[in-house]
């Protein structure tokens, strides 16, 4: 969360960052080393969580669910969680290339069920030149 906070404020850009963690025990370390922003974790499961309020600005893994409930995943942030107008914003951490994977992008996957891609980024991976960080967005 503070990274995010920061790395938005090197840029002009203010967050108000919030977190949601499905163990208890990683909610409550990051509450005790985030103390400014304790009210701000939650425990839940982000496949069905219903949050107090929706964000414009949410940003998820799919790695945290089961491949074949990836899509149920995306659908319930875009209709529950996303603020009308926002943005789910979906990274993938590192990939391979689009010249050395053997298969389609996360990002080609996730337009192949239906879901308008409204932008990416990549950029290469520092340590391993087979791999690049890729980001995609979808609007809500």
């Amino acid at each position: 969360m503070e990274c995010v906070q920061l790395w938005a404020g090197e840029r002009g850009v203010r967050i108000e960052p919030y977190g949601l963690d499905i163990p208890p025990e990683l909610a409550a370390l990051a509450r005790s080393r985030l103390p400014q922003w304790a009210e701000r974790i939650w425990v839940g499961n982000a496949i069905d969580w219903v949050p107090p309020q929706r964000f414009d600005f949410v940003r998820t893994g799919l790695e945290y669910v089961p491949r074949r409930r990836q899509p149920d995943l995306v659908r319930w942030l875009l209709d529950e969680v996303v603020a009308p107008g926002g943005r789910l914003i979906i990274g993938s951490g590192s990939e391979e290339k689009d010249q050395t994977r053997p298969g389609p992008s996360l990002e080609e996957e996730v337009a192949a069920w239906g879901f308008g891609i409204a932008g990416s980024l990549r950029r290469p991976h520092y340590h391993d030149a087979r791999l690049e960080y890729r980001v995609f967005w979808i609007e809500a």
